[in-house]
């Protein structure tokens, strides 16, 4: 993104030749467009997909067409030359049904055929499926989640809930049914700022089968609640997990500080979702391991599940570590997963020395982006845990001493 709009760079030869750039403008007034997703499909890949947000108050915008963040919705068929659906807000998405989007809260799913699908959902608004089964030329909502409150920013204070941490990812399987996976957050606002509770630990599944979650405030919670409609390895498939036996799950220090600990995502999140050719599936998230830390705080490692029935049932857990020795004790975060595979799942990720995002009285440093290939039949035939359910702890409450 630029202060006058989107610089998209595209080329004909994949992996040689120059860059040809185009520069793709907001409506009047709001030409800065920000936290674009991108996507394509159709023959050759000519029809492209583009979700870009108006700048919200919070990043020095102003409100377009009575939402605090509008979500656009653009589609090319012409590999990005012209637009034939420019700046759109969707039916569902203006603001007769919300209030305004924030930040990288939505995200496409690789379209198939004539099918063309995202997802949108955070702690500041319900969470929804948008599918087109026109290469999107219209789209139909489908409600997955019902927010309590539903307002960017709501009046006066709120009670805590759980919700959708704001990251998310969707696929498509082979018979056009959506499947979509969730970090989650148990969150409240105290009137002026989003309060984060972040040991929250989980990672939500829906699909286009199964019911939509209420609005009850205890509906996301990953815990056992007897409100909470999630069941453990059907619509919750990621929690933490106990690697050393003890019965426990035990971590040095609770994460601290909204920034330097991912803002709004909890200790499972990140999560990202594969389908491949045969019709199985593929989680990947990045999770708050045990065992794993500096001794300040424990590393998120990159955990994998599989399921071979289109949902219904999950394979056992696999934690991915690397063959590189010096990366048994890095930060993985970022996951994300090609949408082409073979026998390999190919992912790249981001790593570094240092658990969380940044301190400011920390000294920088790298930061690094590998790709990695990871057997599928790994992923599938081997774990190295028990499935029971851990009971939790922290050995020191940060900031308070032992």
């Amino acid at each position: 993104a630029s202060n006058v709009g989107l610089k998209i760079l595209k080329r004909e030869q994949k992996g040689s030749g120059s860059w040809q750039e185009l520069l793709f403008q907001g409506p009047e007034g709001h030409e800065s467009l920000l936290f674009p997703k991108l996507t394509s499909g159709g023959i050759n890949f000519q029809n492209m997909y583009m979700l870009a947000l108006t700048a919200p108050y919070e990043n020095g915008g102003s409100i377009y067409h009575y939402l605090d963040g509008a979500l656009l919705y653009s589609r090319s068929t012409d590999a990005g030359q012209t637009w034939d659906i420019e700046n759109q807000i969707l039916p569902g998405t203006d603001s007769s049904e919300c209030s305004g989007f924030t930040h990288d809260c939505y995200a496409f799913a690789p379209p198939h055929q004539e099918i063309v699908a995202f997802v949108a959902g955070s702690y500041e608004h319900d969470f929804f499926l948008m599918k087109s089964t026109d290469a999107g030329t219209t789209f139909e909502k489908t409600l997955i989640w019902d927010h309590p409150y539903n307002e960017v920013n709501p009046i006066g204070t709120t009670d805590t809930f759980y919700c959708p941490d704001g990251s998310l990812s969707a696929a498509i399987d082979l018979s056009g049914i959506v499947h979509v996976v969730f970090g989650i957050m148990r969150t409240r606002f105290d009137g002026e700022n989003w309060i984060f509770y972040k040991l929250t630990n989980g990672i939500g599944y829906w699909n286009e089968t199964m019911n939509s979650f209420s609005s009850n405030k205890n509906a996301l919670h990953p815990n056992g609640h007897p409100d909470s409609e999630l069941i453990k390895d059907v619509n919750l498939i990621g929690y933490e997990q106990d690697l050393d036996g003890d019965g426990l799950v035990t971590y040095i220090n609770e994460p601290s500080f909204i920034y330097e600990y991912y803002y709004s995502m909890g200790l499972s999140s990140m999560p990202q979702l594969h389908i491949d050719d045969l019709n199985h599936m593929f989680l990947t998230y990045s999770m708050f391991t045990e065992t794993y830390h500096n001794g300040y705080m424990n590393y998120r490692r990159l955990w994998l599940r599989s399921s071979f029935d289109g949902g219904q049932t999950w394979r056992p857990f696999y934690h991915y570590i690397p063959d590189n020795p010096e990366h048994i004790y890095w930060e993985f975060a970022y996951p994300s997963i090609a949408p082409e595979s073979d026998e390999y799942l190919y992912v790249l990720y981001n790593h570094d020395f240092t658990p969380g995002i940044y301190r400011i009285e920390w000294p920088p440093h790298h930061n690094f982006f590998s790709v990695v290939k990871i057997p599928k039949e790994d992923v599938v035939g081997m774990h190295n845990l028990s499935m029971n359910t851990p009971a939790f702890s922290v050995e020191q409450n940060f900031p308070n001493p032992f």
